[in-house]
């Protein structure tokens, strides 16, 4: 769950800039907005201390040791591929994923009886 404190945090891009990333990925497809995001990901690791410090505490409690920065601006830039995934995920562009169901019968199973059941979702470079 997020904290409060970075759930506070204002928006540190501005509005044009990120509806000129969302036209330039969908008119040129999820590969080419991933590498766009490679010197974004570096400037915001770059200029954000507070969340480089941040994004460093947190890799360092689940590596169980002090992150290296390549970690750090690996860390920034899954945060950027997801955020720019769920664009084309609400757009319903499904067919830029490589996406497999399996035990989609429990799903249905259980959501015909009321239930809950909790999913799973993985990616692979």
């Amino acid at each position: 769950m997020a904290s409060p404190v970075w759930l506070q945090q204002a928006e540190r891009s501005s509005v044009w800039a990120l509806r000129a990333l969302v036209a330039f990925t969908l008119l040129l497809g999820r590969r080419a907005g991933h590498l766009i995001l490679h010197p974004i990901a570096l400037y915001f690791m770059l200029s954000g201390s507070r969340a480089r410090r941040a994004s460093r505490r947190y890799l360092g409690r689940v590596l169980g040791r002090a992150a290296s920065w390549r970690e750090v601006y690996t860390h920034f830039h899954t945060f950027a591929v997801v955020s720019l995934d769920r664009i084309f995920l609400m757009r319903e562009r499904f067919d830029r994923f490589d996406v497999r169901v399996r035990g989609e019968e429990v799903l249905l199973a259980a959501r015909a009886c009321g239930e809950g059941r909790l999913m799973l979702g993985g990616a692979s470079r």
